[in-house]
Order: C-alpha cells, then structure tokens, then sequence
C-alpha cells in the first residue's frame, strides 16, 4: 500500500523560501503601516491613517477625476490581471477569456488530429468592499476542451471560491499589506477516475487545469480547497510591485475507482499546493500600464508518485492594461517556464483578454 509522499529536497528548500516570505511580507508590511501619516491625493483626501479603523467614509460632494474622467477615489495603483488592487473602493466585475493551445504529452506515434489541441477558458471574479478594509467576493471558471482521446470538445466547469480579505495601507497607499481566506465546494464532478488516470488519458479538465497553474485546485475532482493567503504591495512614483503567496489545502471527500497497482485517492487525503504570485508594472501614463505577472506552483504534499522536478511549475505574463471610464481592458501573453505541472502536457502557450468593470457607489 503506498502512502502520501512528501516533497523532496527541493520541495523542503521551497517550503523554506516561502516561510520566509511570509515573515518578510509581515514585517515589511508592519513596518510601513506603522510610519504611515498624511493624505493621500489618489484617493480624494482620505487620510491612510483611518484606513483598517472601521470608520464608513462617505464620498465627498464633488470628488476631482483624473485625466480619463475616473473619480480618483475609485482606484489607485496599476492592478495584475490576477491579482486584486488592494484598496479599491467600488465594486468590480471582471472577465477573463484564455484562448491556450496545448501540446498534450506524447509516449508514441504523433497524431497530427492532437498535435496541438485548443482550449478556451473563462473566468469570471466579483469583489466587493465592505468597508475600507474589509473585501468580499467569489470567483468562477469554465472552459471548452478537447481530450487527446476525443474527437468533440468538453464543457468543464470549474469549482466556484468564495473568500474575504482585509487590508491596511498606509503611508499614500504606497504600502499594503493583507490576508485573505477562500473556501471552494466539489460542486462538480469529472468522472469515477482517479486523478492519476485523467492524468495519464490527458483528460479535458487535465489540459485546462495546465493552463492556469496559479488555479489548479479550481479543475480538481471531489476535493474540497481552503485558501489562506497574504498580500504585500509596495508603489513607488510610476512603479509597482504586488505579491501574493498563498496556500490551498484540498481535502479528498470521497474515493475514486482504481485499477491494479494505481496510486489511489481516499476520501480524507490532503494535498498542499504552495502558489507564488509576483506582479511588477510600470505606468508611463495614467491611461497604460505595461507589467509582467510570474507564478511558481509547488505540491507539498500529494499522492502523486511523480519525481520531485515534476512537483514545480512556472509560468510567465506580460500584459498591457489601458485605463478607461469604469473599464480597464487588458490583453497579455501566457506561457510556462519549463515543463508543466505534474507534465500533463508537453507544451502550451496561451492568449488572455481581460476586462474589469467598475460600479459607482
């Protein structure tokens, strides 16, 4: 009978780095809170001292637009396609359309019919601002694919995450600092196979799942997912620099058919997945900012027989966000670093449109 495996050196070396992070993220973030004082002119006169404090602030009668006819105290520094503006203060909408071209893995004779298969996902986010330093929202994907195995594309939907964050920011909302906890239910199912068996037939929610390794968990099957994280966002005159790391622990809920000597999935297995995020911009105007969002994903701890290389994954975006009345279209590119995760697929590159939507208040 085979156990959970635990990572290797190299995954113990990474569990390391990303403590570490933690600790530096929290004590830069306490740092800059604490000599934070004044008022920040991006957000129509609110003092970044009262931010974290409770206190409603109702907007002011006539609030100053910049130069694309935004209210100033809707948003304040560029954003990631990925990741949230900290301290927005309306509602927003976005919408996210990955068009992926995967190379499925190969251990024969190419079929050019499967060469290269197409996939699309969608994704969709909601957040809302409770108070000042209070966010609520939930996320949601799908995607059409097609198996290698498949001649017709597949419907998969993804599971949808529910989460809360609170931030505090301080100093001209140069510096923020927050945590966040999302929780995301098995509401849909891919079949009786086990996780290693989709793996190997190169399954559509496999595929799909490579595309988007930061979002992993959301293609898993019967796994119930927690998802702390933290935040740290340092801005500087026209630069930027935002990063997230973050944690999902997926809870099996129930087991999975198996055949002979297959490492099987029981209900109450864990798996751990350490997701990195880093997003660094440059806003030559108010209306354009160009940056580029970098993940390193790494299993903990998995069930998985796969060597430890094959644990990491990395991927890199480059993106170009133009800034509108109420809208921020944006357009980037998408590709790993190395093979992908768990090598699932041999290859993929990818083209994403984004879309955010703001709502007044």
């Amino acid at each position: 009978m085979r156990t959970t495996r635990l990572a290797g050196p190299a995954g113990r070396a990474l569990a390391s780095r990303a403590v570490g992070l933690v600790f530096a993220l929290f004590t830069v973030g306490r740092v800059a809170v604490a000599h934070g004082q004044g008022t920040s002119p991006s957000t129509g006169g609110i003092a970044p001292g009262s931010f974290g404090t409770g206190e409603a602030k109702s907007r002011p009668e006539h609030v100053e637009e910049d130069l694309i006819g935004t209210p100033r105290d809707i948003r304040t520094v560029p954003r990631a396609p990925t990741l949230p503006d900290l301290t927005h203060r309306a509602p927003e909408l976005s919408f996210e359309h990955t068009a992926a071209s995967v190379k499925p893995r190969t251990t024969g004779p190419v079929d050019p019919s499967t060469a290269r298969l197409t996939s699309h996902l969608f994704n969709f986010d909601f957040e809302l601002p409770v108070t000042s330093w209070l966010y609520g929202g939930s996320t949601w994907g799908f995607s059409a694919a097609r198996a290698a195995e498949s001649d017709t594309a597949s419907f998969v939907a993804g599971q949808p995450l529910i989460f809360a964050r609170v931030v505090r920011s301080a100093f001209h909302e140069k510096y923020a600092i927050g945590a966040g906890l999302g929780f995301s239910p098995p509401v849909f199912s891919y079949g009786d196979d086990s996780e290693a068996a989709r793996l190997e037939a190169g399954s559509a929610s496999t595929l799909v799942s490579v595309v988007r390794p930061w979002d992993v968990s959301t293609f898993l099957d019967r796994r119930f997912t927690t998802r702390p994280w933290i935040d740290l966002r340092v801005a500087f005159r026209r630069f930027v620099v935002q990063a997230r790391q973050g944690f999902d622990a997926n809870l099996r809920s129930s087991g999975a058919a198996c055949a002979e000597n297959e490492v099987c999935e029981r209900a109450g297995d864990l798996q751990l997945i350490s997701t990195t995020t880093l997003y660094a911009a440059w806003q030559p105007r108010r209306e354009i900012a160009v940056g580029i969002e970098a993940w390193q994903v790494y299993l903990l701890k998995t069930r998985s027989d796969a060597a430890d290389d094959k644990r990491s994954a990395l991927a890199l975006s480059p993106s170009v966000r133009f800034y509108y009345r109420w809208v921020e279209p944006a357009v980037s590119l998408l590709f790993p670093v190395g093979p992908p995760l768990l090598g699932a697929a041999d290859s993929y590159y990818a083209l994403r449109f984004d879309l955010r939507m703001w709502f007044g208040r």
